[in-house]
């Protein structure tokens, strides 16, 4: 679909990802681990979203973390991922528009895409944006979907003419509603941004916001277009994090997938997923839809079903769990 080729996506695109949430809805969670490396079968929420931008040709990405010494900074350095990775840092929790302007003097490329590391969105969709970006010639392209009542009030509301984005509202109010029409935290603009970012004010919830950095260029004339997509992941919540895993177990697993030696006594109902350095006492259950990460000690006659097990966990034996996250605090 898209006419401009790879090689000129690599050249003039790149992609910054923000990662310096303090994941208070992952809470107790993201006390463990940041959000950004909750695992999505055998790879971090962070890897999954990167791959996406990797697939269409990006390879400069900048990645904001919270401080140099970062255990987000550290998986990615030491991941096999082929691409430029450079980091900025938001020391405060100031918001989405405030980790952007970290990344200023880090970018190097005239266009490039934003997106929060705890969102996921098909491949087609970003080819999408992309291919509108420079179809258009327009100034911003933002990720959009249909969203029911209740979840518009902690999303950015979005009014369009055609798929022209005309007004955004962060977190609206019951009586500022304007359509169904919500903004995903994934966005294609250019460099100009930033001198929009330098004039953005604190919000009512004290925070730079990016969806208001929108709104003040369309009001100065900038083009800003819309494209949908039926389908997202969204890591906001324990929950959400077996919602994701049980999709992509489902997508990519559809079996069983070891890569631990397993006791022949094991009962295992697919789909599930083993990882490395693993161990397993005797008549264990497991499944359907469970995750085991690495280095996990699993007790005899433990059942689990519809569960997610963090790195380095120790599950006791006899323990009967289901709908779970299980993690050693």
């Amino acid at each position: 679909m898209n006419n401009i080729g790879k090689n000129e996506i690599e050249k003039g695109l790149s992609c910054i990802i923000l990662a310096a949430g303090e994941g208070t809805r992952m809470k107790p969670i993201s006390l463990k681990m940041p959000k950004a490396l909750c695992p999505i079968v055998d790879k971090p929420i962070i890897e999954r979203c990167l791959e996406g931008f990797f697939q269409l040709g990006i390879k400069r990405f900048v990645i904001v973390v919270r401080a140099e010494e970062n255990p987000i900074r550290e998986y990615l350095l030491r991941s096999s991922i082929k691409v430029d990775l450079k980091f900025a840092y938001q020391a405060e929790a100031l918001g989405s528009g405030h980790a952007l302007m970290m990344a200023e003097d880090i970018v190097e490329t005239d266009s490039f895409f934003v997106a929060a590391c705890d969102n996921i969105v098909p491949f087609a969709h970003l080819e999408e944006m992309h291919y509108k970006f420079y179809r258009e010639d327009c100034d911003a392209v933002l990720s959009l979907q249909h969203e029911t009542l209740e979840g518009i009030f902690a999303r950015s509301n979005v009014s369009l003419q055609r798929d022209r984005v005309i007004k955004i509202i962060e977190k609206p109010g019951k009586e500022e509603i304007m359509s169904d029409v919500i903004c995903l935290p994934i966005y294609l603009c250019r460099q100009d941004i930033f001198s929009y970012l330098k004039r953005l004010p604190l919000s009512p919830r004290g925070e730079y916001e990016l969806p208001q950095v929108f709104q003040m260029m369309i009001d100065n004339g900038k083009d800003i277009y819309g494209i949908f997509t039926d389908k997202r992941f969204d890591l906001t919540s324990p929950a959400d994090l077996l919602e994701i895993n049980r999709a992509f177990l489902k997508e990519e697993v559809k079996g069983i997938v070891s890569r631990s030696v397993l006791p022949q006594d094991i009962n295992i109902l697919p789909p599930v997923f083993i990882d490395s350095g693993c161990c397993f006492g005797q008549q264990c259950s497991l499944g359907p839809y469970v995750v085991v990460s690495r280095n996990c000690s699993i007790g005899a006659r433990v059942q689990l079903s519809k569960c997610v097990i963090l790195e380095g966990t120790e599950v006791y034996a006899g323990q009967k769990l289901s709908e779970r996250i299980i993690f050693n605090p």
